[in-house]
C-alpha cells in the first residue's frame, strides 16, 4: 500500500472515530431527557428525509469552514460511504410566511452542509420534540472536541449568553445541569475567570447569579468587594447595566504599565451604596447627606458644613470610607 493510501485509510478511519463520537454524544443527551417523536422505549426513531425539507437553525454555535481539511474530508467520505454519518437532530418547524412544513436542524449544522456539498439528495435525521431552551443546551452538550470541527472558547461563551439572555435568574448549579457535560468549574472558568475568590464562593453557592457574576467578572479585582452586596441582592436587569456603566465611566481613567497591565491612571471612581454622583465646580463629585466628597486639583477631599476635615486622598473611594467609618461610629 503506498504512502497517500495509507494517509487516505487513516484519515477516513479518523472521519468514522469522530463521526462514532458524535453519535456517543447523541445517544448520551437523549439518555438525559430529549424526546425523539414517536420514539419507542427501546430505541430512538431515525428517518432518512430529503435535503431540501431540512432548513439551517438561525441560531447555531458556530459556522461551518468549508475550507478546513476536515470539511473537505468529510464530504470525500460521504461520497464514499453516507451510511457511516450519525443522524442530524431536528425538530418540525412551520413557516407561517409560505406556509410550509419544515425540519430545522437542532445539532448537525456540519454534517448537513456536507451532505448537500456532496451531492446527496437524502439525509438521516432524528426527529426531536423540544423547545428553544432545550435547543441551545443541546447545541453545546452534542459539540464535543471529538468533532469535525473544534468549538472555540468565544463561541461556547457566545452560545452561553444566548442562554443566559433567555433565564437571567440561573445559578451555576442549574446551567450545568442544563448542559449535561459541563461542570460548574468548567463554566466558571469559561465565562469568569477574573473573579476573587470570596465571590466564586457565592456563585458556587448561588448567592450570585450567573448573569451578575459575568457582569462582575468584567471589573478590576480590586473594586468587586465593593460590588458583592448588590450582586447578590439586585437583579440581573439593574445589576448589569449599573455596572457597564460603571465600566464606561472609568475605561477612559486607565492606562497600560510598562508590562502591559491595565492599571488606574486618575481615580476609578467605586460607586459605593449610598452616594449620589453629583457636579460640584464643574467637576464629578459624591455627596451622601451633608457630606461632599470632591476633587480638587490632583486629590479627593472630604467637606462638611461643620467639621473641618484636611485630609487629603488619592481615590474617591478611600475618602468615602473615611466617611463612613466616621459615620458607623457614630463620631
Amino acid at each position: 500500500m503506498g504512502q497517500e493510501q495509507v494517509e487516505s485509510s487513516f484519515q477516513e478511519r479518523e472521519l468514522r472515530w469522530n463521526a462514532w463520537c458524535l453519535s456517543v454524544f447523541h445517544r448520551t443527551y437523549n439518555s438525559l431527557g430529549s424526546r425523539a417523536v414517536g420514539a419507542e422505549e427501546e430505541g430512538q426513531v431515525t428517518e432518512t428525509v430529503m435535503v431540501s425539507d431540512v432548513r439551517e437553525n438561525p441560531v447555531a454555535l458556530r459556522t461551518v469552514d468549508r475550507d478546513s481539511e476536515g470539511y473537505q474530508g468529510l464530504v470525500k467520505m460521504l461520497t464514499k460511504d453516507f451510511d457511516s454519518l450519525p443522524p442530524i437532530s431536528v425538530r418540525k418547524k412551520f413557516c407561517d410566511y409560505t406556509n410550509v412544513d419544515y425540519l430545522e436542524i437542532i445539532d448537525g449544522l456540519y454534517r448537513y452542509q456536507a451532505t448537500k456539498d456532496a451531492g446527496l439528495t437524502t439525509i438521516k435525521v432524528e426527529i426531536l420534540d423540544i423547545d428553544d431552551d432545550e435547543v441551545l443546551a443541546m447545541q453545546i452538550t452534542c459539540n464535543g472536541d471529538c468533532g469535525y470541527q473544534k468549538t472555540t472558547n468565544y463561541e461556547y461563551a457566545n452560545h452561553f449568553k444566548r442562554i443566559l439572555t433567555r433565564d437571567i435568574s440561573l445559578t451555576i448549579s442549574q446551567l450545568a445541569m442544563k448542559i449535561h457535560n459541563w461542570s460548574p468549574m468548567r463554566i466558571k472558568n469559561l465565562l469568569m475567570p477574573n473573579l476573587t475568590s470570596s465571590v466564586n464562593v457565592l456563585v458556587f453557592s448561588g448567592k450570585i447569579t450567573v448573569a451578575n457574576a459575568y457582569s462582575l467578572a468584567k471589573l478590576p479585582q480590586s473594586e468587586q468587594p465593593n460590588w458583592i452586596h448588590r450582586a447578590q441582592q439586585m437583579s440581573p436587569l439593574d445589576f448589569v447595566p449599573l455596572v457597564t456603566t460603571h465600566l464606561r465611566r472609568i475605561s477612559k481613567n486607565w492606562k497600560k504599565d510598562e508590562e502591559g497591565e491595565r492599571v488606574p491612571h486618575d481615580d476609578p471612581i467605586v460607586v459605593r451604596q449610598g452616594w449620589d454622583n453629583v457636579t460640584h465646580k464643574s467637576q464629578g463629585a459624591y455627596v451622601r447627606g451633608d457630606i461632599l466628597v470632591h476633587k480638587k486639583k490632583k486629590h479627593w477631599r472630604i467637606k462638611h458644613p461643620f467639621l473641618d476635615i484636611s485630609n487629603k486622598f488619592e481615590y474617591a473611594g478611600d475618602a468615602m470610607r473615611v466617611v463612613e467609618e466616621w459615620i458607623d461610629g457614630g463620631s
